[in-house]
């Protein structure tokens, strides 16, 4: 008695409530903002121009460290380090870019 009646209620709600297919929406895309800082210019130099180049890159890493050596406020030093990694990195992209 109690299987009939629970498939009468199961027969009863496939009457009642068919299914319906969902309508595909699609999901909206999200547009990220450009950041000037992400570009990245490839230039490939001759051997004596790039050479210019790296030793006044080595010069300004040189620089800084040095100032981060002797710093009395150690307020500047995070901005110091900061400057220093960015140079470090310009400076490997270079190298990728003009071989020596």
């Amino acid at each position: 008695m109690i299987g009939d009646e629970w498939f009468k209620v199961k027969r009863e709600r496939k009457i009642y409530h068919p299914q319906v297919q969902k309508t595909y929406i699609p999901k909206p895309k999200i547009v990220k903002p450009i950041d000037e800082g992400d570009f990245k210019i490839e230039i490939t130099y001759p051997k004596e121009v790039a050479q210019v180049f790296r030793k006044e890159y080595v010069k300004m890493i040189q620089q800084l460290e040095w100032e981060l050596t002797y710093i009395e406020e150690k307020t500047q030093a995070g901005e110091l380090n900061s400057k220093l990694e960015q140079l470090q990195k310009e400076l490997q992209t270079f190298n990728l870019h003009n071989p020596r």
